[in-house]
Formats: structure tokens, C-alpha cells, sequence
């Protein structure tokens, strides 16, 4: 065989193993391409999921949210308050004279029927004929959980009892009471004045000559 074509087929066997490498790394790299595009179809597929998801639930949200508001509209809540007529002082020894003024607090709902909300009471007993007016004569305040304590029902009535004592006697019969309702659900207060007669405690007694 001669040279040249000895030099002929080593050229020809070197040439396809000469390109073997740029093969192999088309190949992988293709393969790369391909494992890369399904990932980001996957990505995509997922997101669009999630924005359907999200969208979904938006919109149950904004349905259980127009729910809930007609539903709150159904609970009923207090439109009004009114001090009872039996409301004024209170006498708990049974010495003829009151120690203190008692309230008969009754919240009322929109139809009229008497309600037992939930709330907070501010109670004052004020002499309004008092030199400046409104000298106060008696000051309570029960939260929410007190006020529930002072709850009383009975056949037809219903109402809560707040009894204060004087932290000032009072020098005339005439006394006004003035409450205070916050409703616990809507944070609204609602006021009622009520004019009351009550035996004042007697004023002590001056001290004799023979005493001093």
C-alpha cells in the first residue's frame, strides 16, 4: 500500500472521531432545551391554576361578605333605651330614706320589643336645681360583663337594674337620672333622661350648746 493511501484512510478514520465531542454536547444540549421548555410549561400550568384558584375564592369572599352583611342586618340590635317609671331611689335598710338612686334600664329593638343587648351602662344622678345645675349627686359605670350581671326577666318585663349609691346627699326631692347605653356589637350609645322624686337622707342634726 502506499503512502498516500495509507495517509487517505487515517485522515478519514481520524475526521468522525474528531466530531464525536460536538455531538455529544448537541445532544445534551438539545435534551437541556427540551427538559427546560416542560419545565416552564409546568411553571405556566401552575400559575394558571393559581390564578384560577385565587380568582375563585375572591369571589366567594365577595359573596360570603354580601351574606354576612344581609345576615348582620337580621341580628337584632338595640334602637332605643327608656328608663322605667319605677326608676328613682332606693331604700335597702327600711329607714323611710333612700341611700341611693336605682335605674331600670330597658334597650328596645326597631319593632319595639324589649332586647337584652349587650353593653356597656354610665349611670348619674344630677340635681338640676342645684346653684350652676347639674350638681352631681351619684356616678356608676359597669362594663359590658356587669351590665350583663344586672340582667332581670321576668313574665313580661325585662330590664337591667343599676343601683348607685349617693357619693353626695341630695338636698331636694327632685333628682334626674341620666344613662347612658353603648351597644357592644356597633359601638353605639344610646341616652335616656328621666325626672325622679326620692326622700333625701336626713342632714345631720347640728350639735347642742350642751354638747359643745
Amino acid at each position: 500500500m502506499s503512502r498516500c493511501v495509507r495517509l487517505a484512510l487515517a485522515v478519514a478514520c481520524w475526521l468522525p472521531l474528531a466530531g464525536c465531542p460536538d455531538t455529544d454536547r448537541t445532544v445534551a444540549e438539545a435534551r437541556d432545551q427540551r427538559s427546560l421548555s416542560a419545565r416552564v410549561q409546568d411553571l405556566e400550568k401552575e400559575l394558571a391554576e393559581r390564578d384560577a384558584t385565587i380568582a375563585r375564592q375572591n369571589s366567594r369572599l365577595a359573596e360570603l361578605e354580601r351574606i354576612g352583611s344581609a345576615r348582620a342586618d337580621l341580628v337584632p340590635r338595640p334602637a332605643r333605651i327608656e328608663l322605667d317609671s319605677l326608676s328613682g331611689g332606693y331604700d335597702s335598710n327600711n329607714d323611710g330614706r333612700h341611700e341611693g338612686i336605682v335605674a331600670y334600664v330597658r334597650p328596645f329593638d326597631a319593632d319595639g320589643d324589649v332586647l337584652k343587648a349587650p353593653g356597656a351602662i354610665h349611670l348619674q344622678a344630677l340635681d338640676m336645681a342645684a346653684e350652676g345645675g347639674g350638681r352631681l349627686l351619684a356616678e356608676c359605670t359597669l362594663d359590658e360583663a356587669a351590665t350583663r350581671l344586672t340582667w332581670y326577666s321576668r313574665f313580661m318585663t325585662g330590664h337591667y337594674t343599676v343601683r348607685c349609691p349617693w357619693q353626695r346627699a341630695p338636698e331636694r326631692e327632685a333628682v334626674t337620672i341620666r344613662v347612658v347605653f353603648t351597644d357592644a356589637l356597633g359601638g353605639v350609645r344610646f341616652e335616656a333622661i328621666r325626672q325622679v322624686k326620692v326622700r333625701p337622707p336626713v342632714a345631720a342634726a347640728a350639735p347642742s350648746d350642751d354638747a359643745r
